[in-house]
């Protein structure tokens, strides 16, 4: 009979340490959304004056390019701005990475794409920087910040924290702009611009401290009928 309660006891504990785990896990588990193509992508002009052609050209992945040059070395392009890109995260949920992928190329050998994220229209936080692809065909370039910690709050991404409300604003979105290196007049070519936004739920603080005093009590209950059954003598 001792025995039998100990093994129940036992497996009480396991099974309460398990359902602990898949508790936090579950809560822990990420959801994408993503990559969306923006609704409106525009030509905004930067300090050379170096407009885009057909910036809408990038609001899809077809093939269609927005275009536009620099004429000279350490010359900037105009800012292309993709916004709208129709996101609904859940109202409560953190985010925790946001992904840009732009395709497409330049016909200069060294070129650099600078990204920058776009709150409530303006831009804000790190700004991101990288080569440019130079080839025939276009190439990739992603930009991400992430954190895969579950439960805390909201971290800083990209340099800045982020809501839901403000990722699902029809003016989240991000500004890029095209620099050249070299000694040549380059020509830019963007055909897509995508994000994805990854967003965790938050367990509740209750929650979380319920199922950790409910597992710390069984566990101490099984150790306590361990210990007994271990030195049954000494309780004869």
């Amino acid at each position: 009979m001792f025995v039998r309660r100990h093994i129940t006891l036992s497996g009480l504990v396991l099974i309460t340490l398990i359902a602990f785990s898949f508790a936090a896990t579950s809560h822990a588990q990420g959801t994408m959304q993503g990559p969306n193509d923006p609704a409106t992508v525009v030509s905004t002009a930067g300090p050379f004056v170096k407009p885009w052609t057909s910036p809408g050209n990038a609001s899809a992945l077809d093939g269609v390019d927005a275009t536009a040059t620099a004429t000279a070395p350490l010359q900037q392009t105009d800012f292309l701005d993709a916004t709208d890109f129709g996101f609904s995260v859940i109202g409560g949920r953190v985010i925790r990475r946001v992904e840009v992928t732009v395709v497409g190329r330049a016909n200069a050998l060294i070129t650099t794409i600078r990204a920058q994220l776009l709150k409530g229209g303006v831009p804000v936080g790190n700004v991101m920087s990288a080569f440019y692809p130079n080839s025939v065909a276009d190439g990739t370039i992603t930009f991400n910040d992430q954190d895969d910690v579950p439960f805390s709050d909201p971290l800083v991404l990209w340099g800045t924290t982020w809501t839901p409300a403000e990722i699902n604003a029809a003016n989240f979105g991000v500004r890029l702009d095209f620099e050249s290196l070299s000694g040549v007049p380059a020509t830019f070519e963007v055909d897509s611009v995508q994000v994805a936004v990854y967003s965790f739920p938050v367990l509740p603080t209750a929650e979380v401290w319920g199922l950790l005093v409910t597992t710390v009590a069984l566990m101490t209950v099984g150790m306590v009928v361990l210990y007994r059954h271990r030195h049954k003598a000494l309780f004869a």
